[in-house]
């Protein structure tokens, strides 16, 4: 966390009481096939996403420690409903390792919950991906999955957009926490 943020305590307890009850839980290695099958198989509406670490980490979440702290899902503005709340607004995200920026959530949603709960925090499992074979061999398979092609697919094959490589694995390697008292956090 942060010190320039300056949260107070009982937010860099929450973290922490989050983050050391996922370190031992997490699997070393997130193979892509299984997490969408479990997440499939499980329930969740979110198997058929090309970004599927997320949104497994949020499953993962969900099912594995939300009995365990006690908590609900977080607060919703607009189309965005943060993931996870304790004492404190958090959402969860997977970040690889190589890429420059880490994406956050809607600017606007942010906004409103710090406003609202005079902060949000973020926590992100951070690691090493793999990605497909040159053949896309598990896109392939993803897709055979999926069935029909959704309309964000059609939209992108209209426009002839090229399709991004997917990630097959991911091994988490830290889980990091950030937490905003302000939009003007993420600017400076």
């Amino acid at each position: 966390m942060s010190e320039k943020s300056s949260p107070n305590k009982s937010v860099i307890e929450e973290f922490m009481k989050v983050a050391f009850l996922a370190k031992p839980l997490l699997p070393s290695k997130i193979y892509a096939r299984d997490a969408i099958l479990q997440m499939k198989n499980g329930g969740s509406n979110n198997w058929k996403q090309m970004e599927w670490i997320g949104f497994w980490f949020e499953y993962f979440v969900e099912s594995e420690m939300k009995p365990s702290l006690g908590n609900t899902s977080g607060p919703t503005y607009g189309n965005t409903t943060f993931d996870l709340q304790i004492d404190h607004v958090w959402d969860l995200k997977a970040h690889p390792s190589h890429l420059k920026y880490l994406l956050l959530n809607d600017q606007e949603a942010v906004n409103l919950c710090i406003n609202e709960r005079g902060g949000v925090g973020f926590i992100v499992i951070d690691g090493f991906v793999e990605y497909d074979d040159v053949n896309q061999t598990f896109k392939k398979w993803h897709d055979d999955l999926k069935g029909e092609l959704s309309n964000y697919v059609k939209a992108r094959i209209a426009r002839k957009a090229p399709t991004r490589r997917r990630k097959i694995s991911f091994e988490p390697n830290s889980i990091i926490g950030i937490w905003l008292h302000s939009i003007d956090d993420l600017i400076k």
